[in-house]
C-alpha cells in the first residue's frame, strides 16, 4: 500500500510540475515573480510531504503536517474541479472534483492509519504490551479468518485483475492511478508529437486511446472481483455493493463513450495513419518563372511534406497564392510556419476558408481581391467531445489572437458552427490586419495554363460561356480574335490580369457598335450601369476605377455581385435585341449638349473630359471626372440624354 501511494505521489509531483511548465512564469527577481514562485511551489507540498510521512520512521508531527497539507489541497481542487466560481454545478463537475481529490484523500486515510499505528506501538512499549491496532478489530479480523487470500501475489497488476487486493486499494488507489496516468499520458504525449507529421500523430493517437481502455478496463474489471470478495474479507456489504454499482454505471458511461466519441476517432485515426486519409492532400505547384506557388485543394494528411518538397526546389519564391476550403489544422500550421520562416507574401484571388487563413496570416504581405471570400469558423475533428472541441477553438482563437486580430472579430469565430461559414467583409479584414493589401487580382501566372494546353481548349472553353457566345453570334469572329490574342499573352510569360485583359478588350471593343445600334432604353440603362460599375470601382480605389474605364479591370474579382449581375443582364438584353439603322448625331446638337454637361462640372474635371490620355497617370481626376459626366448626363432631359449617349458611342464605333 505504501509503495503504490509513493507511485501515486511521484506521478502527482511530476504532474504538478509539468501543469508549471505551461504557466506565464514573471521574473523572479521581482516582488511579483517571488509570490507568484512560491504560490506556485506550494501546490508541491503535500506530495513531497506524504512521500516522506509514508516511511516508516516518520514522526508524528511530520505526519500531522501532511494530513493537514493534504486536506487543505484537496479542499482547494475540489472547488476548483466543481467550479464554486460558476452558478452551475453538474455531474460532471462533481465527479471531475472527486478525481481531483482522489490522491490527497488516500493520503490522509493512510497516513492517519500510519500516525495511529505508531501511537499505539508507542504506548503498547510503555505498557510493556505489544498490542497492535488489529487485534483491536476483533470482529473484522474473526471475519477475515474465514477468507482465505490466495497465495498467489507476485504480480501486482495480476492481483488486481483477479480482485486480489482489498477494495480500498482497487477502487481509490487504482482507480486513481488509471484516472491520473491516462490523463498526463494524453497530455505529455499530446505535446511530445504536436509537430509531428499527422500519419506518425495519428498512429500514436491511436496506441493512445487503446492503452486509455485498456486501462480502465483493467480498473474495473479489478474492483468488481475485489467487490464480490470485500464482504468475506470482513468488509461491509454496502460498500461492495456501491462499488458495482458505481463500475456498472461507469461501464455504460465507458460504451457510450466508445460509440460516441473513440470509434470515431479511431476510424479518422486510422484512415489517416494508413495514408487513406478523406482530405485530399494539396496540391502545390510552381508558376514558370518560379516566384510564386500555387496551393489549391484541401490540407490533408502529406500537405506539409508536399509543400516542403515543391519548397525545397524554388529559391526565388515569393508567394504562396492560396485556393482553398481548409483542411487539417496541423498540416496549415507546418505549413504557415514555413511560410513564416521564409518571410513568403500570401495571395488570395477567389477562396480561402478555415484551416487555408492558418497560411494565409503567415504572410509577411497578404494580399486579396476585392471579392475574395476569406472564411473562418470552429474547428472539428470526429468523435471529438464538447470540451475537445472547445480546446480545439481555444488553441485556433490563440494564433490568431497572435496576430492581433481584435477580440470581435475572435468572438464572431468562436460562434461560427463547424457547419457554417463567416465571410468577414473587405474592411472588417483590413481594420483587424487580415489583409494588408486589396489586390486587383490577376497577379499570378497559373489560370490559363493550368486550365488550358492548347489554343483550341481556351476557344471550346469560352465557347461555354452563354455570354461570350452570344456576342460571336452578333458579331463572328470575335471570340477567335479573343481567344488568339489571349494565348498569345499568356505564351509570351504574361500574367494572368494580363491574359483575361488581353480577351476582355476583344469583347469591350463590341460595345460602342452594340450601343449605337441600341433602343432608347439600352443606352440609358447603360449610363446607369455605367454609374454603378464607377462609383463601385471607386470605392475599391481610383486605380481599380481607371483599370475599369481602360478595359483592363476583373470586374468578376473586384465589383459586388450585384453590379456584376446588372452588368449581365443588360449586356443579354443589348446582345438579344434588335439591331436599329440610326442616322448620325447632329455635331452642333451634340456639341451644344456636350457644352452643358460640361458646363455644369468643376473646372478640373472639365479639362479631363476634353483630354483624357493627357491625364493617363492621374486615375483620380479620370475616374472623378467620367463620373461627373455621367451624373451630369442623367441630370439632363431625356431628349438631350439621348443626344449626348448617342454622340459619344457613335464618335467611338466610327473610330473603331
Amino acid at each position: 500500500m505504501n509503495t503504490a501511494l509513493r507511485i501515486l505521489n511521484v506521478l502527482l509531483i511530476a504532474g504538478i510540475l509539468y501543469t508549471f511548465k505551461g504557466l506565464d512564469f514573471k521574473p523572479v527577481g521581482t516582488a511579483e515573480g517571488f509570490g507568484f514562485l512560491v504560490g506556485a511551489s506550494l501546490w508541491l507540498l503535500a506530495p513531497v510531504v506524504s512521500l516522506f510521512a509514508l516511511g516508516n520512521d516518520a514522526s508524528p508531527r511530520l505526519r500531522t503536517v501532511a494530513i493537514w497539507s493534504n486536506v487543505i489541497e484537496g479542499a482547494g481542487l475540489l472547488a476548483v474541479g466543481i467550479g464554486f466560481s460558476s452558478n452551475e454545478l453538474t455531474v460532471t463537475r462533481l465527479i471531475a472534483g472527486l478525481l481531483m481529490i482522489s490522491p490527497f484523500f488516500l493520503n490522509v486515510v493512510r497516513i492517519r492509519r500510519l500516525k495511529a499505528e505508531a501511537l499505539q506501538s508507542q504506548d503498547s512499549e510503555l505498557m510493556g504490551e505489544q498490542v497492535s491496532l488489529d487485534d483491536l478489530r476483533i470482529d473484522k479480523a474473526a471475519a477475515a479468518d474465514a477468507w482465505e487470500e490466495p497465495e498467489d501475489r507476485a504480480n501486482y497488476f495480476i492481483r488486481h485483475w483477479r480482485g486480489q487486493l482489498p477494495l480500498p486499494v482497487s477502487y481509490w488507489l487504482n482507480g486513481a492511478l488509471v484516472a491520473f496516468g491516462v490523463y498526463f499520458m494524453n497530455r505529455i504525449v499530446g505535446d511530445a508529437f504536436e509537430d509531428a507529421s499527422m500519419r506518425k500523430s495519428s498512429s500514436v493517437a491511436i496506441v493512445t486511446i487503446l492503452i486509455g481502455m485498456a486501462a480502465w478496463i483493467w480498473s474495473a474489471v479489478g474492483i468488481w472481483r475485489s467487490a464480490g470478495h470485500h464482504t468475506a474479507r470482513g468488509g461491509s456489504e454496502g460498500w461492495a455493493s456501491t462499488a458495482r454499482f458505481i463500475v456498472a454505471v461507469g461501464f455504460v458511461g465507458f460504451t457510450t463513450a466508445f460509440v460516441n466519441h473513440a470509434l470515431p476517432q479511431l476510424k479518422e485515426f486510422a484512415a489517416i495513419a494508413t495514408g487513406h486519409d478523406p482530405i485530399s492532400r494539396i496540391d502545390a505547384t510552381l508558376t514558370a518563372d518560379g516566384t510564386v506557388m500555387v496551393l489549391s485543394g484541401n490540407f490533408g494528411a502529406g500537405s506539409a511534406d508536399e509543400v516542403a518538397r515543391v519548397m525545397s526546389s524554388a529559391p526565388k519564391l515569393r508567394t504562396v497564392s492560396l485556393a482553398s476550403h481548409g483542411g487539417r489544422l496541423g498540416e496549415a500550421s507546418t505549413i504557415a510556419g514555413t511560410v513564416r520562416a521564409r518571410e513568403l507574401d500570401t495571395y488570395v484571388e477567389s477562396f480561402c476558408e478555415s484551416a487555408c487563413t492558418y497560411v494565409f496570416l503567415a504572410g509577411a504581405e497578404r494580399a486579396a481581391t476585392p471579392n475574395a471570400k476569406i472564411g473562418f469558423h470552429r474547428p472539428d475533428f470526429p468523435g471529438f467531445s464538447a470540451d475537445m472541441r472547445r480546446q480545439m477553438t481555444d488553441k485556433m482563437l490563440a494564433v490568431y489572437r497572435s496576430h492581433d486580430i481584435s477580440s470581435d472579430f475572435l468572438d464572431r469565430v468562436a460562434k461560427t458552427e463547424t457547419s457554417d461559414m463567416w465571410y468577414p467583409t473587405r474592411d472588417e479584414l483590413i481594420e483587424n490586419g487580415v489583409i494588408n493589401r486589396v489586390s486587383l487580382g490577376g497577379e499570378t501566372r497559373t489560370a490559363v495554363g493550368a486550365e488550358f494546353r492548347s489554343r483550341e481548349e481556351l476557344g471550346l472553353k469560352m465557347l461555354d460561356v452563354p455570354l461570350m457566345r452570344a456576342i460571336d453570334r452578333r458579331y463572328p469572329g470575335t471570340l477567335d480574335r479573343a481567344a488568339d490574342l489571349a494565348w498569345e499573352a499568356y505564351q509570351k510569360g504574361a500574367k494572368d490580369g494580363d491574359v483575361l485583359t488581353a480577351a476582355r478588350k476583344v469583347f469591350a471593343s463590341v460595345f460602342p457598335r452594340l450601343l449605337a445600334e441600341a433602343d432608347d432604353q439600352i443606352l440609358v440603362d447603360f449610363m446607369d450601369l455605367s454609374l454603378a460599375q464607377l462609383t463601385a470601382a471607386r470605392n475599391v480605389s481610383y486605380e481599380a476605377c481607371a483599370a475599369l474605364l481602360s478595359a483592363s479591370l476583373n470586374t468578376s474579382q473586384v465589383l459586388p455581385k450585384e453590379v456584376n449581375d446588372q452588368e449581365v443582364r443588360w449586356l443579354l438584353n443589348a446582345i438579344e435585341s434588335k439591331p436599329l439603322a440610326r442616322g448620325k448625331v447632329d455635331s452642333a446638337q451634340f456639341v451644344a449638349v456636350a457644352t452643358d454637361i460640361v458646363s455644369g462640372m468643376p473646372a478640373e474635371l472639365a479639362d479631363v473630359i476634353s483630354d483624357m490620355t493627357a491625364h493617363g497617370d492621374e486615375p483620380k481626376l479620370q475616374c472623378d471626372a467620367m463620373i461627373a459626366y455621367y451624373q451630369e448626363i442623367n441630370r439632363l432631359p431625356h431628349g438631350r440624354q439621348l443626344i449626348a449617349l448617342r454622340g459619344m458611342f457613335q464618335g467611338t464605333a466610327e473610330r473603331q
